[in-house]
């Protein structure tokens, strides 16, 4: 692409008169179209610069497009900075800059003779996200270059960019677009700077070779501290929040660990007097267990003795007193009572089986506080 022209041809001053009377009576709705300087589209731009200088009259109204920026608009407005920043580099102290207003005008003009209908205003702040987008991806890829656990911002799918707080969808030719611009950019920086003093030129020579380069190596330099300072200051915010965030975590596992332990040894404690209380209960258990079947044994052992002894006594009675068919009778007598013994024997033994079995329930009731049934109860019938 030719480099555009330095110089401009301005159109006479009624001209230029004429142009700001009508400007002033619709400043909102009617916009002059400036000349475009530019050597891309040549055949547009000299239609434009001829009809803009032979009609005094003429007012072009500029109807701009709003909406997201396509990709093709995108790369029109890098092209159209890229030359814009050769222009000004180029330009002699002569036709000097005139402001950020009017480059930004020049970078208009050059984006409405490509087919992209955008004001000055959405130049800029385009252009200004495209920077911002531009330095995330670079300082991102750098660390994925330096670390290898990190994966670069090529292969990260949307949701990971924006988890990493990178820009969602910038394509891989804008991103090359705008490295070449700011390497172009710093390029000419340090070349500036670095550079040695020139020959003592002549006095027209110096003075415009002062206005051409030192402007543009100064601003350059200035965005250059203004770009690392901002650098600088969000890396220490982003180390602020990062160790508040982790101080903040340590002191919630710590807090959450101290809960943990406590609630643990109140789980013990408690577990060891439940196990406390248990055994209680079985050494009580077992030892009216043991002390009711001694004294039931006890108690069948003196009424089989009582049984037998008074059995012999009787016999002996008996056989003084009684001869024949009485003897006889009180033989069967004493059979009976002798068969009636042994069931009574028979159901003293089952009711010594049964006793671990009554005890075990008497206990129960009486931990729980239930009443005995009528069969046991003193007081009930079973014992009227």
């Amino acid at each position: 692409m030719s480099e555009p022209p330095t110089t401009s041809t301005e159109p006479p001053q009624q001209h230029q008169h004429q142009h700001q009377h009508e400007q002033q009576k619709h400043p909102h709705h009617l916009l002059h179209l400036p000349l475009i300087h530019c050597g891309a589209s040549t055949g547009t731009t000299a239609r434009i610069n001829a009809a803009a200088a032979t009609s005094p009259s003429t007012v072009i109204v500029r109807e701009y497009r709003k909406g997201n920026w396509s990709l093709q608009e995108t790369m029109i407005l890098i092209t159209a900075k890229k030359l814009d920043e050769e222009r000004r580099n180029k330009a002699e102290q002569g036709t000097a800059r005139k402001g950020s207003e009017l480059r930004w005008k020049w970078v208009e003009n050059y984006c409405w003779s490509q087919g992209c209908q955008r004001s000055q205003n959405q130049c800029n702040d385009k252009w200004d996200n495209l920077l911002r987008d531009y330095k995330k991806v670079r300082e991102h890829e750098s660390r994925a270059c330096d670390q290898s656990q990190i994966p670069s911002y090529w292969k990260m799918e949307k949701h990971e960019r924006k988890d990493n707080n990178l820009p969602s969808n910038m394509a891989f030719e804008v991103y090359q677009a705008l490295n070449d611009v700011v390497q172009r950019k710093l390029r000419g920086v340090s070349v500036a700077v670095v550079a040695g003093p020139p020959p003592p030129p002549s006095p027209t020579e110096g003075e415009a070779a002062a206005g051409t380069s030192s402007p543009a190596a100064s601003e350059s330099s200035s965005s250059s501290g203004r770009e690392w300072g901002q650098k600088k200051e969000k890396r220490e915010r982003k180390r602020r929040r990062v160790g508040r965030s982790i101080e903040r975590s340590a002191s919630a596992v710590a807090q959450t660990l101290r809960t943990c332990e406590e609630q643990r040894e109140i789980r013990h404690q408690q577990l060891m007097e439940i196990k406390k209380q248990r055994l209680q209960i079985q050494e009580a258990r077992n030892h009216i267990q043991g002390q009711g079947i001694a004294d039931l044994v006890a108690a069948v052992a003196n009424l089989s003795g009582i049984n037998n002894r008074s059995r012999r006594r009787r016999s002996e009675e008996y056989e003084c007193l009684y001869s024949g068919e009485e003897v006889r009778r009180l033989k069967e007598q004493n059979e009976a009572m002798q068969a009636e013994l042994s069931s009574v024997k028979t159901e003293l033994s089952q009711l010594r089986d049964q006793m671990p079995s009554l005890v075990r329930t008497v206990m129960h009731n009486v931990m729980h506080n239930i009443p005995p049934p009528p069969s046991m109860d003193p007081g009930g019938d079973a014992y009227k």
